[in-house]
């Protein structure tokens, strides 16, 4: 299974001559790299404005803007509405609430699509603890969200975007 994910995963590139063939999947992939760093990417990146926002809000904005090598899932502006007016209020006034989520978004390491598919069934390391990864037919699922865009790459890491908000 994990060998079929990862050969859809991988099929999913931004080579327009082959995007009229790409198989159906959850997750799409841009390839290639993204100018800046994964915070200069939230930042410009339409759909990932809450995001952006609520990192620089939670201080997490000096690791995302700095050097090294992370990997980070995003969730989409339409990903923190789903939580709901009073929740994301909520949130945004507890900065320790706010950290400890988005602590959770941040791998220590970068993780590509295909790491993450060899991941399948386990978990990995985040600056808030363990993660699960799991392969729910041809969908890629971190912390129960979906990846619906893989391997944004950066000058310092990688950005996966998330259909979700994970559970606090």
């Amino acid at each position: 299974m994990a060998a079929l994910a990862l050969a859809t995963l991988g099929a999913c590139t931004d080579d327009s001559s082959r995007s009229a063939k790409r198989p159906a999947t959850t997750a799409t992939a841009t390839a290639g790299k993204v100018s800046g760093s994964i915070l200069d990417h939230l930042r410009t990146e339409p759909g990932l404005a809450t995001t952006a926002r609520l990192a620089e809000r939670a201080k997490l904005a000096d690791r995302l803007g700095a050097g090294g090598q992370l990997t980070f899932f995003a969730p989409t502006d339409a990903a923190w509405k789903a939580l709901g007016t009073s929740k994301l209020r909520q949130l945004e006034g507890s900065t320790d609430a706010l950290s400890g989520l988005l602590d959770r978004l941040v791998a220590p390491t970068r993780l590509t699509a295909a790491d993450l598919v060899r991941l399948n069934g386990k978990t990995f390391d985040s600056l808030g603890g363990k993660v699960p990864v799991a392969i729910d037919g041809r969908t890629l699922k971190v912390d129960g969200a979906t990846v619906s865009r893989t391997d944004l790459m950066t000058t310092n890491g990688v950005i996966h975007v998330i259909d979700s908000v994970p559970a606090q």
